[in-house]
């Protein structure tokens, strides 16, 4: 069961301005709780998405996230599950904090 109604702590806005204080361009974090399954799918689904691009591919992280969410809705339509309804959802609670315009850049690694 979801729970979309717990209140967001500040030791939980503290841990993620510990990043940007400590020299981090940004943080990509959740404004709640998120279920473990759909965390999982999440993560896995930005990963899989940065895979696929071009190592010279120029793209914001907001930029990004704004795309997993579509990704997400066109399954959502879809498929119409429960399931991926949840996820849908999820993705709205992951956001980024730093400057906008931050790009992500990727070092391929050996194999």
């Amino acid at each position: 069961m979801q729970d979309w109604d717990a209140p967001l702590s500040l030791s939980h806005a503290a841990f993620l301005t510990l990043f940007l204080r400590y020299g981090a361009k940004g943080v990509i974090g959740s404004l709640r709780k998120v279920n473990t399954e759909a965390a999982k799918q999440v993560v896995e689904m930005f990963f899989d998405w940065i895979k696929k691009q071009s190592p010279d591919l120029q793209v914001t992280i907001p930029a990004m996230l704004k795309q997993m969410r579509q990704q997400t809705y066109e399954r959502l339509i879809e498929e119409g599950t429960d399931e991926a309804y949840a996820l849908y959802l999820a993705t709205f609670l992951y956001v980024y904090y730093g400057n906008p315009k931050t790009l992500l850049h990727l070092t391929p690694a050996d194999n």
